[in-house]
C-alpha cells in the first residue's frame, strides 16, 4: 500500500513510522511553515503545544522514541484535577464520553451518531447513582467558574483549572454550560498508559522523523507541499514546490484542517456545505501566537508552562473585553518555556518562550503594536523583572492555533461529542474518501480526540 502523510507533526509522523515499520510505503511531505524557523539570531521556534498531549506507551516502546534522543520529561506533568472534590464523578462521566467513540454503531450520519451517543448517555446515567447523575447536569447547566465556586478549593488552584480547560479555546468560563469543559481537558490526564508532555515538540519531532526513517518511510526536507490535487471524491496526487507529482492509494493529513482545505485543496472538489463549516469566517479565532527572545528567562518563570491568569474574573474580564473592544488590555496567557536548555532552539544567554494571548481577534489592526503592548504588560504583572529581559517580539502570523469548541448554553452535548469522537468544526464527515485526519498540525495536537489520531489511522490502514 502506498501512503502520503501530509504535515510533519505529531499525528502524522506517528502514522508515517508505525505504517513504514509495517512494510508500507510511505512519504511524509511538509508544509512551507512545519519547520522551527530562526525569527531572530540563532532563536528559533516552531511545533509547540499548550494543551497537553498524551502519547500512548505502546508508541513510544513500538518506535523506540529512546534511540533517536527523545527522553520523557522527568517531571510529568501533574494533573490539576486530582485538587476537584468530586473527581472521581468527573472520571466516570469521562470514561462515558471515551466509552461513545469505542462503542457506537458504525452510522455515517452526523445525525444518527448524535442520536445514538445522547441515548446512550442517558442509558449509562440510569446505572449511576444521584450523585453522578447531578454532577452530569451541573457539568452540563453552570457556568464553569459557578461550579468552582462551590467547591472550597484555593484562588489558585481554581485559576489552574479554569485555565487548563479553556486554554487554546473560545469558550467563556462565565457563561452557561462552561462547565463542561471540564471533561475533555481533564481527559487527556486520564487515557491509561499513557504519558502526558506539552511544551516544545521540538525533541519528540526529531525523534519522530528519524524513526521514520529508520523503518523506511522518505522523509521529504527540500521540498514542500504546493497543492494537493483531487479527482472527484479522491485525492489524486500532491504537487511539490520543485515541480515533483506524487502519487499513492491513501493520503493522510495532520495540518490546520481550516488552513488545508482552503489553502491546498481543489475548490471543486468540496461540497459547499463542507466548504462553509471549514470557512475561516466560520471559525473565527481568538487567539494570538507571540514569539519572544529573552536575555534570561525571568524569575519564577521556571516550569514548562506558566499561566498569567491572575484571579477567577480575570479570564472572563478578558473575554468580555474582546467582545467590547476586540482586544483585552491584560489578555489571558499560556506561556510555554520552549527553548530550555536546547542549544537548537536558542543560543547562549537567550531563551525562547511561546505565548499564547488568549480572547485576542487575531483581526485586529496593528498586530505589531496594541497586542504585543497588552501582552508585555499582563507578562509584567506576573513576572516584574521580564521587561527588561526581553530581546525582540513578534506575533506569529498567519495565527497556528485552530480553536476548541466554545462552551456555552445550557446543555452542550453537541460541542462535547464534537471534542471527543468528531472532527471538531469540521464535523463528522470528510467529502474525500481516501484523505484521513490524523491531527490538528503543530499547536493542536493536544485535542483529545486527536491524541491518538496517528495511532488509530495507522491501525486502520493496517486493517484494510
Amino acid at each position: 500500500m502506498n501512503i502520503i502523510v501530509l504535515g510533519q507533526y505529531v499525528q502524522g509522523l506517528v502514522a508515517g513510522a508505525t505504517l513504514a515499520k509495517a512494510g508500507h510505503s510511505v512519504d511524509i511531505l511538509n508544509f512551507p511553515d512545519g519547520e522551527y524557523v530562526e525569527f531572530y539570531e540563532s532563536c528559533k521556534t516552531g511545533p509547540v503545544t499548550h494543551i497537553p498531549i498524551a502519547l500512548p506507551q505502546k508508541i513510544i516502546r513500538d518506535l523506540d522514541f529512546k534511540t533517536y534522543g527523545f527522553e520523557l520529561p522527568k517531571n510529568p506533568v501533574k494533573n490539576p484535577f486530582e485538587k476537584l472534590p468530586f473527581y472521581e464523578g468527573l472520571k466516570m462521566l469521562v470514561a462515558m464520553f471515551i466509552g461513545l467513540e469505542e462503542n457506537r454503531p458504525s452510522y455515517k450520519e452526523k445525525a444518527w451518531r448524535d442520536t445514538w451517543n445522547t441515548f446512550e448517555i442517558g442509558r449509562i446515567l440510569s446505572f449511576q447513582d444521584e450523585a453522578a447523575q447531578n454532577l452530569f447536569a451541573r457539568s452540563a447547566t453552570l457556568s464553569l467558574m459557578e461550579l468552582l465556586d462551590a467547591t472550597d478549593l484555593s484562588e489558585d488552584d481554581k485559576v489552574e483549572i479554569i485555565a487548563y480547560s479553556v486554554v487554546g479555546s473560545k469558550t467563556d468560563p462565565s457563561d452557561k454550560g462552561s462547565a463542561a469543559s471540564i471533561l475533555p481537558a481533564m481527559a487527556v490526564f486520564e487515557k491509561k498508559d499513557h504519558v502526558v508532555i506539552t511544551g516544545s515538540l521540538h525533541q519528540l519531532v526529531r525523534a519522530l522523523k528519524q524513526a521514520a526513517m529508520a523503518n523506511g518511510a522518505n522523509v521529504f526536507t527540500d521540498t514542500m507541499i504546493k497543492q494537493v490535487k483531487t479527482v472527484g471524491n479522491m485525492v489524486e496526487s500532491v504537487e511539490m514546490t520543485d515541480g515533483q507529482e506524487l502519487y499513492a492509494d491513501y493520503f493522510i493529513f495532520d495540518y490546520d484542517p481550516i488552513a488545508f482545505f482552503n489553502g491546498y485543496i481543489d475548490d471543486y472538489s468540496v461540497p459547499v456545505t463542507f466548504k462553509k463549516r471549514i470557512s475561516p469566517d466560520a471559525n473565527t479565532k481568538e487567539c494570538l501566537h507571540l514569539k519572544m527572545a529573552l536575555s534570561a528567562l525571568p524569575d519564577g518563570l521556571d516550569e514548562i508552562q506558566s499561566f498569567v491568569a491572575g484571579d477567577e474574573g480575570y479570564i472572563a474580564r478578558a473575554k468580555h473585553d474582546m467582545r467590547e473592544d476586540g482586544g483585552s488590555q491584560f489578555p489571558m496567557l499560556s506561556i510555554v518555556n520552549i527553548s530550555g536548555k536546547n542549544p537548537a532552539l536558542a543560543k547562549d544567554k537567550t531563551a525562547v518562550i511561546d505565548v499564547i494571548a488568549q480572547y485576542f481577534e487575531p483581526g485586529l489592526e496593528e498586530l505589531d503594536k496594541g497586542p504585543l503592548m497588552a501582552v508585555t504588560q499582563a507578562l509584567a504583572k506576573a513576572f516584574p523583572d521580564i521587561e527588561s529581559k526581553i530581546i525582540h517580539s513578534e506575533v506569529a502570523l498567519p495565527p497556528t492555533q485552530f480553536g476548541q469548541a466554545n462552551f456555552i448554553g445550557t446543555m452542550p452535548l453537541l460541542q462535547l461529542f464534537k471534542v471527543f469522537s468528531g472532527y471538531h468544526t469540521m464535523g463528522y464527515d470528510m467529502p474525500i474518501d481516501n484523505l484521513l485526519v490524523a491531527g490538528y498540525g503543530s499547536g493542536t495536537s493536544g485535542h483529545y480526540h486527536v491524541n491518538d489520531g496517528g495511532d488509530r489511522i495507522a491501525t486502520l490502514l493496517q486493517s484494510l
